[in-house]
């Protein structure tokens, strides 16, 4: 099990992933939040903010390549990062809803 990690610049883009990603039974369950992205401006040799959206989805380790591929495919260069972090401990009944609610593998 995994948690995975999107970050892209506008809500309705935000809102959009998430709901893909569900239609195609890709991630069991997801939420979003307004973020400040930092990063640094090479050009000028600053530190650089702006706005964004971060999502966060449960869903099983199997699926990132096949998530990686969907998103790149419908959302092109949108997404500005995508990386997962594994669920060391989880409930072992939500662990069984997550099984079943996503895509055999």
């Amino acid at each position: 099990m995994i948690v995975l990690h999107v970050e892209v610049k506008k809500e309705d883009l935000a809102l959009s992933v998430i709901q893909h990603l569900l239609k195609k039974q890709l991630i069991h369950s997801a939420e979003y939040t307004k973020i400040n992205l930092f990063y640094p401006n090479s050009t000028k040799g600053e530190v650089k903010l702006s706005a964004g959206f971060a999502i966060r989805a449960k869903t099983k380790a199997l699926q990132f390549q096949k998530i990686q591929t969907t998103l790149q495919d419908k959302f092109k260069k949108r997404i500005h990062a995508l990386y997962a972090t594994p669920i060391v401990y989880m409930d072992q009944k939500q662990a069984e809803l997550l099984k079943s609610a996503t895509q055999a593998v």
